[in-house]
């Protein structure tokens, strides 16, 4: 075979190497990013089940109360349809959890 044929063949491969392997690390970051994601959905799952716990644990005057504090307005329809007005966001309810989690530590 002729050397500018071969050299021409070993520069494909090698172009054909180098993006499989830009292509191996990116799908590597992507796989590390979407571990990232489930473990901050488990740890999200855990804050919700401390929560729930903490509530189950209450009195029943307290769960009256934080049911009063979360729950702004009820609406009741036909067959028994509810619409649930809440007096806090996602985020609130999050931190909430965080606080409470921390009270009963301590």
């Amino acid at each position: 075979m002729p050397m500018d044929v071969l050299s021409e063949l070993v520069n494909e491969r090698r172009d054909k190497v180098l993006a499989t392997s830009q292509q191996l690390t990116e799908l590597n970051a992507e796989l590390e990013h979407s571990n990232e994601k489930a473990e901050e959905m488990k740890n999200e799952l855990s804050r919700i089940r401390t929560w729930s716990e903490i509530f189950d644990d209450s009195d029943m005057e307290v769960k009256k109360m934080v049911a009063n504090y979360i729950i702004k307005r009820v609406y009741v329809f036909e067959g028994y349809k509810l619409n649930i007005e809440l007096n806090l966001n996602i985020q609130q309810f999050l931190d909430g959890i965080d606080s409470a989690t921390e009270n009963k530590v301590s």
